[in-house]
């Protein structure tokens, strides 16, 4: 018997969600095997994670809507049972009564409760598998016990039915005016997670930069690296995301548990705070902003006269040090001048050019290298 229960509270959701897990673990191995981005393997786990949750917990929270539904007109139904008690007639006689009022979400119970009296099942029985059914309401299942017990031991069944329907409508409206002050709570947590979003892009813009500038020591042993070594811009828009994503699921739990008491409402909270935290993650954090300056004078020159050619090259406000930089100067038709550069560690580079010895027109191309980003400019050079 206590096999068959446990069975039955595994459920399909249950299984989704396991089952979900294991494929994601699986297709996360693979693509950190793959060597793919950490951003990617990042957002596959969490958003997986998500989605295999999500039958669970939108199941769940249904289910408590439910359950919240059948509390709202327990009272009534209990209020009439009392009326139809005290009228003369039994228990079972007034189940059968009453289940020809519409009680909402109750309605589909107690026609089931009804059922199992028709099939001469005795009260007390039938009344513990009513009870099962509605076990995850709480405030039911303690209603439900006390009348049971009241239906065994005797007693003036009326006046504690009557006294039950009063106690829930009181507890319903005390819940009510909690639930309401609790709302003003919810507002603040979605606030400060707005907040904590404005933080992140002011972190992204004007302190990372700095850190990367003044080369500031001890930063590299905060992302567990040797050596004083500086972690790169992607280690910090990783970190982001990953404080995003922590930040929107725990406000989003708590919000559900503050307003509803039940963590498993906070899935609708969860889903608003990660949509914004993604939406702005990758509007304003993880595009990286690539700079290449190049400035070519003069534009119109004459013989043994230089060209000067230097630009800057940033990215995200931080100097590229090390990027490849590519000159090509045709000086005639199959004359080709080819100068290969590096930028410096403040971002600058220079060099300076021969003039063509014959006069004409001809373009001056600058390549700009680094890492996965690369610009191109042309310019006309004029001999004269």
């Amino acid at each position: 018997m206590e096999i068959n229960k446990t069975l039955e509270d595994i459920d399909i959701r249950t299984l989704i969600l396991v089952s979900g897990l294991v494929i994601i673990s699986l297709i996360s191995i693979f693509i950190f095997l793959a060597g793919y981005p950490n951003t990617l393997i990042i957002l596959i786990i969490t958003l997986g994670g998500i989605i295999s949750a999500a039958p669970y917990a939108v199941l769940g929270y249904l289910e408590i809507q439910e359950l919240e539904a059948a509390e709202q007109t327990f009272p009534e139904f209990i209020r009439d049972l009392a009326q139809s008690k005290a009228a003369g007639m039994t228990l079972p006689q007034a189940i059968k009564t009453a289940e020809k009022t519409n009680y909402g979400k109750l309605s589909k119970y107690i026609h089931q409760l009804n059922i199992w009296l028709s099939w001469s099942i005795p009260f007390p029985e039938a009344w513990s598998k009513f009870t099962y059914r509605l076990r995850k309401s709480n405030l039911i299942k303690r209603v439900n016990d006390i009348i049971h017990e009241a239906f065994i031991s005797g007693g003036n069944i009326v006046d504690i039915l009557n006294a039950l329907a009063e106690q829930i409508r009181t507890l319903k409206e005390i819940e009510a005016d909690r639930r309401s002050l609790m709302k003003q709570h919810m507002f603040m947590m979605y606030i400060i997670f707005i907040l904590f979003l404005g933080v992140l892009i002011a972190i992204q813009r004007v302190l990372v930069p700095i850190l990367f500038t003044q080369q500031i020591a001890g930063v590299g042993m905060l992302f567990g690296m040797a050596g004083g070594e500086m972690p790169s811009l992607m280690d910090f828009k990783n970190l982001f995301l990953l404080m995003i994503l922590v930040q929107g699921i725990c406000a989003g739990l708590i919000s559900g548990q503050i307003t509803e008491d039940s963590v498993k409402a906070g899935i609708k909270h969860i889903g608003i705070m990660l949509s914004a935290g993604l939406f702005v993650f990758f509007l304003f954090i993880y595009p990286a902003e690539f700079v290449a300056d190049v400035y070519i004078t003069p534009t119109t020159v004459a013989p043994e006269q230089g060209i000067v050619v230097k630009g800057d090259v940033y990215l995200e406000t931080i100097p590229s040090e090390g990027a490849d930089i590519t000159i090509i100067f045709p000086k005639g038709e199959e004359d080709e001048e080819i100068y290969k550069l590096k930028v410096d560690s403040d971002g600058k580079f220079e060099k300076i050019l021969e003039t063509p010895l014959r006069y004409g027109n001809f373009t001056l191309q600058v390549d700009v290298n680094y890492e996965t980003y690369s610009r191109t400019i042309v310019q006309s050079i004029i001999s004269e």
